[in-house]
């Protein structure tokens, strides 16, 4: 992150972050191994940790459709019905929403296209929690433009 950032001087912005926007590639790597230069401004607390996701597609509507940002959490533990981002079986990052049945944890797809109901399992790894749904966005680059 940007280490000459001060924050927001407007009273209006007060508690504002600005969060790194990744691309789904970065969303693994080391905070080391990663260059952030595109980032989007969130209105509400977020860890450190908090990264932003750019939807590129249709394959997450009608819940997230193609263009809009999502800001995730990767500091909050899911509870039913949450949406999160999990990497499935070493492969695969996807957003799905976290269900639990009768004490056994689930993941469901957005649409029906992306597949079915899956039971949470030991492999699969809840990288964060959408916290956020931006639909009109503005992205801001490194030197601030």
């Amino acid at each position: 992150i940007d280490t000459a950032w001060t924050g927001f001087s407007s009273s209006q912005h007060q508690g504002w972050n600005k969060v790194p926007l990744l691309n789904w590639g970065q969303i693994t790597r080391s905070a080391n191994g990663r260059s952030i230069t595109r980032f989007v401004l969130a209105d509400q607390k977020v860890s450190p940790y908090a990264y932003a996701l750019s939807i590129e597609d249709e394959s997450m509507e009608p819940v997230f459709p193609k263009n809009c940002l999502v800001i995730i959490e990767p500091q909050q533990t899911p509870v039913a019905f949450d949406y999160v981002v999990v990497k499935i079986q070493e492969s695969e990052i996807a957003i799905r929403q976290f269900m639990i049945i009768a004490q056994t944890q689930y993941l469901t797809p957005l649409n029906r296209k992306s597949g079915t109901i899956k039971e949470l399992l030991s492999e699969d790894l809840i990288l964060g929690v959408v916290i956020r749904t931006i639909y009109e966005r503005r992205i801001i680059s490194k030197d601030g433009n």
